[in-house]
């Protein structure tokens, strides 16, 4: 037996051939791991950093955009687009956020947006513009009323007043606009308010005036309103005017078709007459424009020949010829004047020759007589007949330039704003392409038969 076990074959179990290989693979280690890591979010950096990473192009395409969204927003201003131009810069403060100028440019938007009546825009840029300009105290003075202004449109009333009240206290520029005169929902009205109001309104009707040169007149107006019942007046119709008019805010008429229909009118009206003023401020009559405008017009300056006359009314032609009859000189007629039932009422007439007179009529007979003499036959006129006697005569003339100055400068500043305005008529008809149909002057045919015919384009020279 022990033969058999010296010669059984030691046998033994290997591992299995997967399980040797796990058991004596090498695991890498944590640093490889790590290392990985870094290389991967190095290389992420890099993709993010070149994909940000502005070419010259992309910034030269960059300004290009913000150089065309500003001249778009300046030429939908000059198009009187407001709306559409606010919405264009704001677009250019969205691509450029730093401008230098984003307080001004902001506070353009706000009056953009005031002037498309979409106050509650105006008010969110008026705010921040005045947050940005908070060294700008010239900037801040202007965008203060805009505000009040929105508020106002708005119909928030009690905002209002705060409003004031801060702007009070902020700048503190109450002193020199004088006493308060009246105040109304936290709004006070002061005496200076007052006095702007009245300039307005002084200037505003001289504005509807077709002649230039109205300072005399600014002034007599103003003086004016320079008592105390006219300035009591005026604040009454202020009041009313504001009261009235956030009244009908409150009720929505001011979102009424007619209403924007009648503004609409309005607005071309203003516009209109504010044009025409701008273009007449260019006429500036020098002392040498007034002086050869003289020259070339006396004849329409000269003054005719005038008589002084002593008249005789008569009932009758049959009285007058019966008064005649008992006047052999000029004291004869003189005491027919004095016992006649006129002695209360005018006697003695100025005449112009080839001008007749209102009470007289036909005067040329009186020019034809010397002085001294009377007329010795009835003239019939249109208050009854009379006779005349001459008292003296005043030749025509031309008078000097330096006694009325003031009608020859007006006269030549009236000629010359007919010319301007026809000019001006002239160029905007060529540039916005207006033509005159011929039919338009023409009454419309039954059956709508007539065809239009194109009439010329005037030109400056008509």
């Amino acid at each position: 037996m022990s033969d058999d076990r010296e010669t059984k074959p030691a046998l033994a179990l290997a591992e299995p051939p997967k399980r040797l290989l796990q058991r004596h693979a090498v695991r890498p280690g944590r640093w490889v791991w790590v290392l990985f890591g870094l290389q991967f979010v190095c290389l992420i950096g890099i993709a993010f950093q070149l994909r940000r990473r502005p070419t010259a192009d992309t910034m030269v395409a960059s300004a290009d955009e913000r150089e065309q969204l500003r001249a778009t927003a300046l030429a939908l201003e000059e198009r009187s687009l407001s709306r559409a131009a606010a919405e264009t810069w704001r677009a250019y403060l969205r691509r450029d956020p730093r401008a230098a100028d984003r307080a001004q440019l902001l506070y353009r938007v706000g009056r953009l947006f005031l002037e498309s009546e979409d106050y509650g825009a105006a008010v969110v840029a008026l705010v921040e513009a005045e947050q940005l300009a908070a060294d700008d105290t010239k900037l801040q003075a202007r965008i203060g009323p805009k505000i009040v202004e929105c508020l106002r449109r708005l119909g928030r009333y009690g905002e209002v007043g705060r409003e004031l009240s801060r702007q009070v206290e902020v700048d503190a520029q109450v002193t020199g606009r004088g006493a308060v005169l009246a105040s109304f929902a936290g709004e006070s009205f002061r005496e200076a308010d007052l006095d702007r109001l009245i300039e307005r309104t002084v200037d505003r009707a001289l504005a509807l005036q077709p002649r230039g040169g109205l300072e005399v007149q600014r002034e007599a107006l103003l003086k004016q309103y320079q008592s105390r019942e006219a300035r009591q007046q005026m604040l009454q119709r202020l009041l009313e005017r504001e009261l009235f008019s956030r009244r009908a805010r409150e009720l929505k008429l001011d979102r009424e078709d007619d209403f924007a229909a009648d503004r609409q009118v309005l607005e071309t009206e203003l516009l209109a007459n504010r044009l025409v003023s701008r273009e007449l401020e260019k006429i500036q009559p020098t002392d040498v424009d007034i002086e050869s405008f003289f020259a070339a017009q006396q004849d329409a300056y000269r003054e005719p020949e005038t008589a002084t006359v002593t008249a005789l009314k008569s009932a009758s032609a049959a009285a007058a010829a019966a008064q005649l009859k008992q006047i052999n000189s000029g004291d004869d007629f003189r005491r027919l004047v004095e016992a006649s039932a006129q002695q209360e009422a005018e006697t003695t007439f100025t005449l112009s020759r080839g001008r007749s007179h209102p009470e007289l009529g036909d005067v040329s007979t009186v020019f034809e007589l010397e002085v001294g003499a009377w007329t010795k036959s009835p003239v019939v006129g249109r208050a009854g007949t009379w006779l005349a006697l001459l008292q003296s005569k005043t030749p025509g003339r031309v008078p000097d330039l330096t006694e009325i100055r003031l009608r020859v400068a007006a006269d030549y500043r009236m000629r010359k704003q007919q010319e301007l305005l026809r000019g001006l008529l002239a160029e905007l008809m060529d540039r916005y392409d207006v033509r005159i149909l011929d039919s338009a002057a023409q009454p419309a045919e039954s059956g709508g038969g007539q065809k239009n015919r194109e009439s010329h384009k005037p030109n400056k020279s008509e």
